[in-house]
């Protein structure tokens, strides 16, 4: 089913529940934002193929709305985005993207807050998550909606307790694709230790995930422990580390010998893995310059042709530069490195490294109209074919937006 009963029923809920909330609150600051981009990319390898390079120019239009409600309690948005593709040569790739989502945030009591998001997405560019992920999905139509709700309780001044559940189900229009649902869970104690170093919080975290693919699943439990400290008026960091262990189960053939016959009967597996998990951020916030190093490894998913769960380790480095209060500047470098060895985590062994590098310079005619100009790199190495490809991609991008306070 591609589709749920709750993909088609969410955004006019969360509507409902939003126009609610604006009618019975006083003093909110509601705004109607209609917004529109125009990129015009040059693409030399649009399926990052070691063989058989593809090129092509790609015309993108994306109009949208969003629509926010913000007060002392409540900070809510519901925004939706339409993408028209044209390719000038590959005319099969032309396509309408499609981007729903619904977020809030709401302050139940001056101890407890809880928020909440909803989105459905129908996306279809092969390299559509690559700066997330560093894998490359082919040319296919996938129908994702993810659901998330958490909540952050003060038990003292010092001490709170946050809990957290998220869903996400991928769906392709391809049965040579799997499909993905996965559910997530989280508990939190965190607690402010001023009394050991200035603006620091501890945090001791139990996570859970549950990972069904077609034909296996995979349950990671992690337990972490974690610190967000302001160094300096400039400089903070979030850290977090800690172990987990993962259990696959997955069904494999095996040759049985029926007499005068050899014939494959399935048979279920099970696999089991201790490991660690952990995230370090590192962020510096100046006056016309900042910049952040973020650094992570931990199972994630990879739904598509690779499906399956990863060991995904990535490094991300970003620098942004004001010139002017016009004209600003971006260099931004990621690294991702999956693996997975067949059975443990994945119907197949995953081996790759994905190296991206993003200059791009931007000029705001005003605040709500801007005009950008990027360059991409892209290589990525199979280790486990001994091949290599790479990526050139051009772009100019321009945006407008006009907002309307009710």
């Amino acid at each position: 089913m591609r589709k749920s009963m709750w993909s088609k029923l969410f955004l006019p809920i969360m509507a409902i529940a939003l126009n609610g909330v604006c009618c019975s609150a006083y003093g909110n600051e509601i705004t109607f934002t209609p917004f529109a981009s125009l990129k015009q990319e040059f693409n030399d390898n649009i399926f990052l193929d070691s063989h058989d390079k593809q090129s092509d120019f790609i015309s993108t239009f994306s109009p949208g709305i969003e629509l926010s409600d913000r007060s002392e309690r409540l900070d809510a948005t519901l925004s939706l985005r339409i993408s028209g593709i044209l390719y000038a040569r590959s005319e099969d790739l032309d396509a309408i993207d499609q981007d729903y989502r619904g977020r809030f945030g709401y302050l139940l009591t001056p101890r407890t807050r809880v928020t909440g998001s909803a989105a459905y997405t129908l996306d279809s560019r092969p390299d559509r998550d690559v700066e997330t992920t560093g894998l490359v999905l082919g040319a296919v139509k996938r129908h994702r909606q993810s659901y998330s709700f958490a909540a952050e309780h003060s038990l003292t001044e010092k001490t709170s307790l946050a809990v957290n559940y998220g869903y996400e189900q991928d769906d392709y229009d391809n049965e040579g694709f799997t499909d993905l649902r996965w559910h997530s869970a989280g508990l939190s104690l965190l607690h402010d230790m001023d009394s050991l170093m200035r603006n620091t919080r501890g945090s001791l975290n139990v996570g859970y995930a549950h990972y069904d693919f077609t034909g296996s699943t995979v349950d990671n439990i992690s337990l972490t422990l974690g610190i967000d400290t302001s160094l300096t008026e400039l400089w903070s960091v979030q850290a977090y580390a800690g172990a987990r262990h993962t259990i696959s189960e997955y069904e494999t053939l095996e040759q049985v010998i029926i007499p005068p016959y050899v014939v494959l009967v399935p048979v279920e597996q099970t696999g089991r893995e201790w490991g660690w998990v952990g995230q370090l951020a590192l962020t510096y916030r100046g006056e016309t310059t900042s910049g952040s190093l973020a650094f992570s490894s931990d199972v994630k998913p990879s739904s598509g042709e690779t499906s399956g769960t990863t060991i995904r380790t990535g490094l991300i480095a970003e620098v942004r530069k004001r010139f002017s209060n016009e004209l600003s500047g971006t260099m931004a470098v990621s690294y991702f490195h999956n693996e997975s060895n067949e059975g443990a985590f994945t119907g197949q062994r995953i081996d790759e490294d994905t190296i991206l590098a993003t200059p791009s310079i931007r000029y705001e005619f005003s605040r709500d109209m801007f005009i950008e100009a990027s360059y991409r790199y892209t290589r990525l190495f199979d280790n486990c074919d001994s091949t290599e490809a790479d990526r050139n991609i051009v772009f100019v991008r321009f945006s407008v937006q006009h907002p309307v306070e009710w």
